[in-house]
C-alpha cells in the first residue's frame, strides 16, 4: 500500500519552485516528530532556571554559542522532515517505521550534541573529559549524526521507489536523486570522522572533516541543479 496523503480537495499542492508539494494537512505523525523536536530543543536549553545574579547571567551568556549551534542542527533535522512530508506525502508502514526510529535517535543524539558544544565554548574545568575520551566523544557525536542522515537517506530511497506511483516529473525526480546524494555526503563525512576518531587520529581533526560538508555540498546542488528545466 502507497500510504500517499493528500489535501482534503485531493490535489496536489504547488510547492517550492521545481517541487509539487503532494503532502495535505500536517499529520498525526508530523506532530509528534514536532513534539520531538520540542523536546529535544527543551532538553538543550541553555537554563531551566532564570539567572538570580550576575554571574549566573554571564555564565548563561558562555553557553549561548553552543546552544545556537545545538539549535540550529535539530531545527536543520526538523527542516528536512518537513519538506519530505511536504513533497511526497507518503506515511506508509516503512515510512512510520523510520520515524518511529529518527524520533529515537533524535532524542538520543540531543546528550552527545549538547555535550560536544558545551564542552567547545567552556572555561577550563566546567567540563570534565579527559584527553584519552575526546576520541570517543567524537565518535559518538558524529554515531548519531550518521544514523540520523541514514535514516533520511532510506526515506528518500522509499520516495524513489514509489517515483511513479506519485507521479514524479522529471526535475522532482532529479531533486529526489539530489536528496539522496545530499544525504549520502552527510554519511559519507561523518563515517570519515569515525575512522579518524576510532583509529586513535588527532580527535580534533575527527570535528574539522566536518568542514568539508559546505563544498561537497555546493557541489552537490551545482551538478543536479544544471540537470533541472528550467521555466519559462
Amino acid at each position: 500500500m502507497l500510504g500517499l496523503r493528500k489535501s482534503a480537495s485531493d490535489a496536489v499542492q504547488q510547492g517550492d519552485e521545481y517541487f509539487r508539494w503532494r503532502g495535505g494537512s500536517v499529520s498525526r505523525l508530523e506532530s509528534l516528530f514536532d513534539a520531538v523536536i520540542a523536546l529535544a530543543l527543551t532538553l538543550i536549553v541553555v537554563s531551566v532556571d532564570v539567572p538570580k545574579s550576575f554571574d549566573e547571567l554571564m555564565l548563561a551568556f558562555r553557553k549561548l554559542p553552543a546552544f545556537a549551534i545545538c539549535f540550529a542542527i535539530l531545527l536543520m533535522c526538523w527542516y528536512y522532515h518537513f519538506l519530505f512530508h511536504r513533497r511526497y506525502g507518503l506515511e506508509g508502514y516503512p515510512v512510520v517505521i523510520l520515524n518511529c526510529v529518527l524520533m529515537f535517535l533524535v532524542v538520543f543524539y540531543v546528550y552527545p550534541l549538547k555535550f560536544l558544544y558545551t564542552f567547545m565554548f567552556a572555561q577550563q574545568g566546567e567540563v570534565q573529559i579527559d584527553q584519552s575520551q575526546m576520541g570517543l566523544l567524537m565518535a559518538l557525536y558524529s554515531g548519531g549524526f550518521v544514523a540520523i542522515f541514514v535514516v533520511m537517506l532510506l526515506l528518500h530511497i522509499y520516495a524513489w521507489t514509489r517515483r511513479k506511483d506519485l507521479e514524479l516529473n522529471r526535475n522532482e525526480e532529479i531533486q529526489t536523486r539530489m536528496k539522496i546524494a545530499e544525504h549520502g555526503i552527510y554519511i559519507l563525512i561523518g563515517m570519515l570522522s569515525i575512522g579518524i576518531a576510532c583509529l586513535g587520529g588527532w580527535a580534533p581533526l575527527a570535528g574539522m572533516i566536518y568542514a568539508l560538508i559546505g563544498p561537497a555540498q555546493f557541489a552537490n546542488a551545482f551538478w543536479w541543479t544544471r540537470k533541472l528545466q528550467l521555466k519559462t
